[in-house]
C-alpha cells in the first residue's frame, strides 16, 4: 500500500528575547548540531527566499519599527512580536517527486501562501533547509536522504485605527480617525472568527453559542487549498500541531537500538565464555580435565606449565566476567532509556491532545465573553462618563442595599434575645 503524505503547518510565537536561537538555527550558525541531524557539508543547498541582508532578525524588526513600517504600541517588553511558520510535507514525498529540485519548486509556490498571509513586507527571512538527514528512510533507502522544509519567520500585523480623544481641542475631531497603524499583535492576526453558513451568518451551537473556527485549523486548511490550487495533489490535509514526521524517527530509531542491543547480547555470551582469543582458551578448557596429579595426602600437585595456563584462564574469566558485566549495566541503562523515551512519547501525544482540547475550551469561552460584554465596551469607549456614572450609581446602590440587609439582620437578632 502507498504511503500517505499529509501537508504540515504550524506557528510558534517568539519574542525579542527568545528569537536568537531561532536565528542560529535557521540562518545555520550553530558551530556544531550534537542533538540534531544537521550536515553542514550540505548547507550550501539551503534557500532563501528572503533574508535580512546581514541584520539579525531583532535588528530588521527594530529597523522596520523606526522607518515606521511597524508599531509596538501598547506592547509589553516581552511581548511576543515574532511568528515561525513551518511548512512541510513528509520526507518521501519529495523523494518519489524528484528530490531536491522538486523540493526548491513546491517551496517557491509554498512561500507565495506566506507573503500572501503576513504580507511580503513583514516576512524578516525564509529559508527552505536541505541539510537535515532522515535517519529513518536513509537505513530505509541505503542513501542519504534529507528532509526538506520550510521555515518563516513574521511579524503578525493588523492594521489599527487610531481616533482622536476627547482631550482633542477641535471637538469635530473627537471620535473620528487620526492614524492608521500597522499594529504588531499575534492574538489579533490569529483572532478566531465565527463560522458562517451559506448566508453568511454566523453558525450556532445547540445552546445558541456562535460557534467558531479555530485559526490554526484555519491555517492548515489554507495552506492545503493553496498548494493544491498550485497544482500538487497527491498530499493530503494534515492534522494540526502533526509532529508524525519527527516521531516516526524517533520511534524508527528506538526500534534500530533495540534491535543492535539484542545482537549485542548475542556476540557477548561468546565473548564472555571465551574471550578476545575464543579458539585459543576453549583448546585449554577442553584439555583442564587431564592436568594435575593427585599426591598420597589427596592433594593435587601441578607442573610448572600446568599452573601458568590455570593462572592464565583464571584471568581470562575474571576479565570476561567484568566484561560481561559492564555490558550487561549498558544494556539495561539503554532499555531504560528506550523505555523511557516510548513512555514519554505517548504520555506527550495525550498531554499535548488535552491541552489543546483545554485551549480551544478557554478560546471558545472568551470569544462568547466578549460577545457578551461587546456593548458595556462600546459603550465605554462612546461616553465614558455616562457608563462610568451608572455603574457609581450601581455601586452606590449596591452598598446601601447591602447596609439595609446588615440593618434587617441586626433587628432580626435583637428580637430573638428579647
Amino acid at each position: 500500500m502507498a504511503k500517505t503524505h499529509y501537508s504540515v503547518a504550524r506557528v510558534g510565537q517568539i519574542n525579542k528575547a527568545g528569537v536568537g536561537k531561532f536565528q542560529r538555527h535557521n540562518e545555520r550558525q550553530n558551530k556544531t548540531y550534537k542533538n540534531m541531524n544537521v550536515d553542514k557539508n550540505m548547507s550550501h543547498l539551503n534557500i532563501h527566499f528572503k533574508d535580512t541582508g546581514g541584520l539579525t532578525y531583532n535588528e530588521k524588526f527594530d529597523q522596520m519599527e523606526k522607518e515606521g513600517l511597524i508599531s509596538t504600541r501598547g506592547l509589553k517588553p516581552d511581548a511576543k512580536v515574532y511568528d515561525e511558520l513551518l511548512l512541510d510535507v513528509n520526507t518521501t514525498y519529495f523523494e518519489e517527486n524528484g528530490g531536491y529540485e522538486f523540493a526548491k519548486k513546491f517551496y517557491s509556490d509554498a512561500y507565495e501562501y506566506a507573503k500572501s498571509f503576513y504580507g511580503e513586507q513583514n516576512i524578516i527571512a525564509a529559508v527552505m533547509h536541505a541539510d537535515e538527514l532522515n535517519v529513518a528512510v536513509t537505513e530505509e533507502m541505503g542513501r542519504p536522504v534529507y528532509h526538506y522544509h520550510l521555515h518563516v519567520i513574521a511579524i503578525p500585523t493588523v492594521e489599527k485605527e487610531i481616533k482622536w480623544s476627547k482631550r482633542c481641542k477641535d471637538p469635530e475631531k473627537i471620535g473620528q480617525v487620526k492614524e492608521v497603524i500597522t499594529q504588531v499583535s499575534h492574538s489579533k492576526k490569529w483572532k478566531s472568527l465565527p463560522k458562517l453558513d451559506e448566508n453568511g451568518e454566523p453558525i450556532r451551537s445547540k445552546n445558541g453559542k456562535i460557534i467558531y473556527e479555530k485559526s490554526y485549523s484555519k491555517l492548515q486548511d489554507d495552506f492545503f487549498d493553496h498548494m493544491k490550487k498550485a497544482g500538487y495533489t497527491d498530499f493530503v490535509r494534515g492534522e494540526r500541531g502533526s509532529t508524525e514526521e519527527h516521531l516516526e524517527v524517533l520511534d524508527f530509531k528506538i526500534k534500530k537500538d533495540t534491535e543492535r542491543l539484542k545482537e549485542i547480547e548475542k556476540n557477548l555470551e561468546v565473548s564472555a565464555r571465551y574471550g578476545e582469543k575464543a579458539g585459543e582458551l576453549k583448546e585449554k578448557l577442553d584439555d583442564i580435565s587431564d592436568i594435575g596429579k593427585k599426591t598420597l595426602t589427596g592433594k593435587v600437585q601441578l607442573t610448572q606449565d600446568e599452573f601458568e595456563s590455570l593462572h592464565y584462564l583464571a584471568e581470562k574469566g575474571i576479565a570476561a566476567q567484568k566484561q560481561l558485566l559492564d555490558k550487561e549495566n549498558v544494556i539495561a541503562e539503554k532499555d531504560r532509556t528506550i523505555a523511557s523515551q516510548s513512555w514519554t512519547i505517548s504520555d506527550l501525544r495525550g498531554t499535548v491532545k488535552k491541552l489543546e482540547a483545554k485551549l480551544e475550551q478557554v478560546k471558545e469561552e472568551f470569544e462568547s465573553f466578549k460577545e457578551t460584554v461587546k456593548d458595556y465596551v462600546a459603550g465605554m469607549k462612546l461616553y465614558p462618563e455616562k457608563v462610568k456614572g451608572f455603574f457609581d450609581e450601581l455601586k452606590e446602590l449596591y452598598k446601601n442595599e447591602q447596609k439595609e440587609r446588615k440593618f434587617i439582620r441586626s433587628r432580626k437578632e435583637q428580637d430573638l434575645e428579647r
